[in-house]
């Protein structure tokens, strides 16, 4: 596998939505926002859906993969898991007021590259765009976004 990129993330800035959460409270706060993140990113790969608003998901596999994944997967659905290698480097990093998640293992961000279409290398790749990350100028699913608030309002309440 040809290196495109060294990770496949989405950066959410919570500086202004936590200006307002006591201090002591901050670090706890992000940690909780960033494990829902991871969460909420897996339950909608297994169910064959995008975390990203207007985010793209190829419903079809094609014959040949769905003939192989019916050999290595107990699923035929097109949900990510062939051996669940990529989903299983799923995680986040928190830094300032920042939550990081995504792909940050090289081997595997670029499995997620490709599916995702986050670099130019992985545009013309045959493999169907199945995106799990937002790029810089997208965000997540609103519904995701509106309980990442919540968290966020509890934390302020203590």
């Amino acid at each position: 596998m040809s290196r495109y990129v060294d990770k496949v993330t989405y950066a959410l800035n919570l500086s202004d939505k936590l200006s307002k959460v006591p201090k002591e409270e901050r670090q706890k706060t992000l940690n909780e926002v960033g494990t829902y993140l991871v969460e909420q990113i897996l339950e909608n790969c297994g169910r064959a859906q995008t975390s990203v608003a207007n985010g793209k998901w190829k419903q079809k596999l094609s014959d040949a993969y769905l003939r192989r994944k019916q050999k290595e997967s107990s699923s035929s659905a097109p949900n990510m898991e062939l051996t669940g290698a990529m989903l299983d480097a799923l995680e986040f990093k928190v830094s300032g007021n920042t939550v990081e998640v995504g792909i940050f293992d090289q081997y595997e961000a670029q499995k997620a590259d490709n599916h995702n279409k986050f670099s130019a290398a992985s545009q013309p790749t045959k493999v169907p765009q199945r995106q799990f990350i937002p790029r810089k100028n997208e965000q997540f699913k609103r519904d995701i976004m509106n309980e990442v608030n919540q968290i966020i309002e509890e934390a302020k309440n203590g």
